[in-house]
């Protein structure tokens, strides 16, 4: 195939593989809501002039046979996430070709470190017939935030180094990686470390709600206003609370038919919804209006607006009328 005509098929084809990605998007997004992980998911189709440069670069592939037209990209905080999400889109997805980049360091070598995958609908997925996996596929790369920065920031430089003699640029490049690796260590430490410090009860709420809201919807709020609200609400289930990660994991399973359509509904409102929906915290809120609706009004009244409770009380059925 010559390159014009890779540049008519692409042009043909690029829609196709663009809603394929959103699907993709879709089906990443909801086996990784079930894990309770916030993670940035995007996707991105090759450009007319991308593909037909690596065309000329990658001599041994064809059309057909190029890799990377479609490529996902999963972006989380913390070190342990990403094996839970590479499991955890086993069921949802075709995965194949699994590269742990990390895998293959060796105890004095740093450098990259993300983990690459090719990906496919299933054949029993209902969007099957439309993107064949025999022939529509993308390259899933999954980062946390350190090793994107460093991917992200070191990628024009090597090349732009590749063909010089003098190694010393790309020796600080990976000393770089070295110090990103040693970041993204120290900060999975530290959350780790959260629970066992004394004087963190309105953080490890915030934890606790996070670890069920994240299962509703991926982006995170605020967390100030998240510990403000959080240390509003918190006098109001006594002195003896009892385990918070418990009582709202139980919260999610008794009530996940409910939280699940509204949550739904407000993503597609952002005109209509409270400022004050898509924090961990509403489901705080929410609990407070099942349990004890007239103390919640009351000690919301004394800090935030009326009218943005009444908004998210309205949404789930719930009249201060």
């Amino acid at each position: 195939m010559s390159l014009e005509d890779a540049r008519r098929a692409w042009i043909n084809d690029e829609p196709t593989y663009d809603a394929l990605g959103m699907v993709l998007k879709d089906r990443i997004g909801q086996a990784i809501r079930q894990l309770g992980i916030s993670a940035q998911i995007t996707h991105r189709t090759k450009t007319i002039d991308s593909l037909l440069r690596k065309l000329l670069l990658k001599k041994h592939h064809s059309y057909d046979t190029l890799p990377d037209k479609l490529g996902v990209r999963i972006i989380v905080r913390y070190l342990h996430e990403p094996a839970r999400i590479i499991t955890a889109l086993g069921a949802a997805l075709d995965c194949q070709e699994i590269d742990t980049k990390a895998d293959q360091l060796d105890a004095d070598q740093v450098g990259y470190r993300a983990t690459h995958v090719t990906i496919r609908l299933r054949t029993t997925d209902a969007q099957a017939t439309t993107y064949p996996p025999t022939q529509y596929f993308a390259e899933l790369q999954l980062h946390t935030l350190a090793q994107h920065l460093w991917a992200d920031m070191s990628h024009d430089i090597f090349y732009k180094n590749k063909e010089a003699t003098d190694t010393r640029l790309q020796r600080r490049i990976y000393l770089l990686a070295g110090l990103i690796e040693v970041a993204d260590n120290e900060f999975t430490r530290i959350d780790e470390d959260l629970a066992s410090i004394p004087g963190l009860r309105y953080v490890l709420i915030l934890r606790a709600l996070e670890a069920q809201y994240y299962k509703l919807h991926a982006d995170a709020g605020n967390p100030e206003l998240s510990l403000l609200i959080i240390k509003t609400l918190a006098p109001l289930y006594g002195d003896a609370p009892g385990d918070w990660s418990q009582r709202f994991e139980d919260l999610l399973t008794t009530k996940k038919h409910v939280l699940e359509p509204v949550f739904a509904s407000q993503r597609q409102r952002p005109q209509e919804r409270s400022a004050f929906f898509f924090q961990p915290e509403v489901l705080m809120i929410y609990d407070r209006l099942v349990h004890d609706q007239y103390r919640l009004r009351q000690v919301w009244n004394e800090h935030f607006p009326e009218e943005e409770l009444e908004r998210i009380a309205n949404v789930f059925g719930y009249s201060f009328d």
